[in-house]
């Protein structure tokens, strides 16, 4: 379990054996889940963060058409509930389901933003790790939101795309998601969105293959 744990977010910059002496503070619990069993069902309470072991699972939401959206994808180091673990919001709105066979390691939030009773060298270290990341989802948030902002599918994916050549350093990149994934995230039909690419990509705008792009003129 510790390999696949050093390599997450959370366990960063802590050591295999510190992580090992760390779990049983955390009230670490590995549970097993088959295809089409839920990890976290909306509604129930959250205390705890998941991670990912093994397996694949997605993060999704029934809309009040009785749709379900998938809204992220996870693999093997992927983590989940820790944007309502720390909250009062008393229940999750979303749902995590796995889609292969999957193991997953629990995590209680009190034992990771509270005092160690073992006092483990490292647990500031998880800490400033915790705060990292619920730092980098609510920028993620604020960014989706300013696409949100503009009206049409151009716009949305013109500002979306000039971001990505901001955060690569780069007019060339790819895709961090892919394009049904991409749809989702700017709240735009898909066929509407690639037929949008399209025209930006005859207009001169931009120029791709798959999921490597190349802004031209945004």
């Amino acid at each position: 379990m510790t390999g696949i744990l050093k390599n997450t977010e959370l366990f960063a910059g802590i050591e295999p054996d510190d992580i090992e002496g760390m779990l049983g503070c955390l009230n670490a619990r590995r549970k097993a889940f088959g295809k089409g069993e839920f990890l976290l069902l909306a509604g129930d309470p959250v205390t705890d963060v998941g991670i990912l072991l093994s397996g694949e699972a997605h993060i999704i939401k029934e809309n009040i058409n009785g749709e379900v959206l998938m809204l992220r994808r996870l693999l093997p180091g992927a983590m989940f509930g820790e944007s309502y673990a720390g909250t009062r919001c008393g229940s999750s709105p979303v749902s995590v389901v796995a889609q292969t066979g999957a193991q997953a390691v629990f995590l209680d939030m009190g034992g990771i933003l509270g005092s160690c009773r073992s006092a483990c060298p490292r647990h500031s270290q998880l800490i400033f790790n915790m705060v990292k990341i619920v730092s980098a989802h609510n920028i993620a948030l604020n960014n989706r939101m300013f696409y949100l902002a503009y009206k049409t599918i151009r716009e949305r994916l013109g500002a979306y795309l000039l971001d990505l050549a901001e955060q690569n350093g780069s007019r060339v990149f790819r895709l961090p998601m892919s394009k049904t994934q991409l749809a989702r995230h700017l709240c735009a039909d898909r066929s509407a969105m690639m037929r949008e690419l399209s025209r930006m990509k005859a207009d001169g705008l931009i120029d791709y293959e798959k999921d490597r792009f190349r802004v031209v003129s945004l």
